[in-house]
């Protein structure tokens, strides 16, 4: 689970981004079940009702998160077409999205409590090796790549996501980015650290599934409070990962020309249309974009 905070920009463009075409939206069910089976092998009865709560989890994003994110697409329209992306607005953002998420874990949750449980030993066993599993092989690519390469390779991705968004980007920016990718602190070793903590946190709730109370009482805070189970250390890390996302998001907004303030709010046009779309398969309307 990745719950660290990241800049407003990235974090609501990129976020949507990754989903927002109508043919992923109206497929995600069976994404969500495959990803599910890959973890864990389910009989036919859990696979229906998980298949049935998908639906029903996908639907109420559909009504009731979807128009959030569409108007948080048209403030930001406005705020970077009036060049009004402040810090006061920064933060008016990061408390949105902050609640929107919270929302989705929200709901999520109640959904892990009727079926966990239904879990067999045997099953348990799987999901957790599963999880210990992923979490080597993330360790294991992240020891191969090294530090350097890691800053290397995540300045090359924002670079290329300015590009998309915005369109050239400038020498100023240009030199933005390299400095930017040293400032971020690497937060690998710790964040793997932070994955284990949950997964043993996870292991251990699901050992209390026959205690309706005690299982909730395990698992609801590793859904909606994971960062308690932080090291230390990734917590400082994320301060500065905050800080250093918030300053480089407020630059390249002030650095942005006519020509890119055009082409971003163009782009969100787009992806505003997409969310359209992608509501439209659950039969759910949302004011469309303007011409």
């Amino acid at each position: 689970m990745k719950f660290i905070k990241i800049g407003v920009l990235v974090l609501v463009v990129l976020s949507l981004a990754a989903c927002a075409r109508t043919f992923a939206y109206r497929f995600a069910d069976t994404y969500l079940m495959w990803q599910t089976r890959s973890y864990v092998t389910l009989d036919r009865t859990q696979r229906s009702e998980l298949r049935d709560n998908i639906n029903a989890l996908l639907q109420w994003h559909a009504e009731q998160e979807m128009p959030h994110y569409d108007q948080l697409l048209i403030n930001l329209q406005d705020d970077i077409a009036s060049q009004s992306l402040d810090d006061s607005r920064y933060n008016v953002y990061q408390q949105h999205i902050e609640s929107r998420w919270l929302a989705v874990r929200e709901a999520v949750l109640p959904i892990a409590l009727e079926l966990l449980p239904q879990l067999s030993d045997e099953q348990v066993t799987q999901l957790i090796e599963s999880l210990a599993e992923r979490i080597q092989e993330r360790a294991d690519t992240f020891a191969e790549q090294g530090v350097e390469a890691r800053r290397e390779e995540g300045a090359e991705s924002y670079h290329k996501q300015l590009k998309k968004w915005f369109g050239e980007v400038t020498a100023e920016q240009e030199a933005f980015i390299a400095s930017w990718s040293v400032d971020m602190p690497d937060m690998t070793e710790h964040w793997i650290e932070y994955r284990v903590r949950w997964a043993e946190a996870f292991r251990h709730a699901l050992t209390q599934r026959d205690d309706k109370e005690a299982f909730a009482a395990a698992l609801t805070p590793l859904f909606l409070a994971p960062e308690t189970l932080r090291p230390e250390a990734l917590q400082a890390q994320v301060a500065k990962t905050d800080v250093v996302g918030r300053q480089s998001i407020l630059h390249i907004a002030a650095t942005l020309n006519d020509k890119q303030r055009q082409h971003f709010i163009a782009e969100l046009d787009s992806l505003r249309s997409d969310l359209a779309s992608m509501a439209a398969t659950r039969d759910v309307t949302f004011p469309p974009v303007a011409p």
